[in-house]
């Protein structure tokens, strides 16, 4: 017991001991408390700099996205009033229904009858003796015919449009052509026979292999990007390329940037369409090779054409 008492620490007061150890764990506490709350300020600040941040850009991205009134009042200054216009004139004709759309057509490639033409078809330069006699070799050049599909209204803002997707068979390729029925000014609907026909003018034979120096023509039209000879500088010219089922070979027309040819055609590529149908009249340019033509005027918006040519809305 004796040895016991005598050893150290052995019987020490240990109330001092265990009040330092209360007061330091208080102090630790504090400071971490303190640690705390300065991490909550500063996460708080962060926070509200990158909502600052967030604001700021998004209301730069806004101003630079945001079309300035004067280009909205603006950007369609020559054809805005022509579709306003026209807009009228379709509404006063009801379209005919897709029964009566596709037995109209079926009814005139039927027709062998030259006095019943100008109940069928609109016709331009063609006789009613041509037109039958059209529709009577049509067997042989592209086949007997296989069925009618109707497409409805033609997305044109110059004429009111309904098209007929007429299909042939029997030949090595399937064929086809469009029938689009446009009014007369009583309102009856009737088909363009050279949209129809596909009428050029002068032949593709002529232009192309006897080198015809001008020509009225309906064709596909996309963009190009063949630039050579009298057309090489792509600062001045635009490019496209058309074709036609009727000729094997591909054209490079042209036109000068901000002409109201590149309006025309740069309106009618505007809806979506790679490719789109239209009626041109394309001339020879003097050092051009022979596929490549200047696109003198745009005649139409689609195969069928108007007492005005089309570009006049962008003049």
């Amino acid at each position: 017991m004796k040895s016991f008492r005598k050893m150290p620490g052995v019987g020490a007061p240990k109330g001092p001991r265990r009040k330092k150890q209360r007061s330091e764990s208080s102090r630790l506490a504090k400071s971490r408390k303190e640690q705390n709350r300065i991490i909550k300020i500063r996460s708080l600040v962060l926070i509200g700099m990158a909502m600052l941040v967030f604001g700021i850009c998004c209301v730069v991205w806004m101003f630079r996205h945001e079309k300035p009134p004067e280009l909205v009042t603006t950007s369609s200054p020559k054809i805005a009033p022509k579709a306003e216009v026209k807009t009228k004139v379709i509404s006063r004709f009801p379209a005919p229904s897709s029964a009566e759309a596709l037995a109209l057509v079926k009814q005139a490639l039927a027709l062998r009858d030259p006095s019943h033409v100008a109940d069928y078809f609109r016709q331009d330069r063609a006789s009613p003796q041509e037109i039958i006699d059209f529709l009577q070799g049509m067997d042989a050049r592209d086949g007997a015919l296989d069925r009618l599909q109707w497409l409805s209204s033609i997305n044109s803002t110059a004429i009111p449009l309904e098209g007929v997707d007429v299909k042939f068979k029997g030949l090595e390729k399937p064929g086809s052509r469009i029938a689009l029925l446009t009014p007369d000014a009583a309102g009856k609907w009737r088909i363009d026979f050279d949209a129809f026909a596909r009428t050029v003018t002068p032949s593709w034979t002529d232009l192309l292999e006897k080198q015809a120096a001008i020509g009225t023509v309906r064709v596909f039209i996309k963009k190009d990007a063949y630039y050579n000879g009298p057309f090489s500088d792509d600062k001045k010219w635009l490019c496209y390329a058309i074709g036609s089922t009727d000729s094997k070979e591909t054209l490079e027309a042209y036109c000068k940037i901000g002409s109201p040819q590149a309006g025309a055609i740069a309106w009618m590529l505007s809806k979506g369409a790679k490719i789109t149908r239209t009626t041109l009249e394309i001339r020879r340019v003097e050092g051009a090779e022979s596929r490549q033509f200047e696109i003198s005027r745009v005649l139409a918006e689609d195969w069928v054409m108007d007492s005005t040519p089309f570009e006049e809305g962008f003049k």
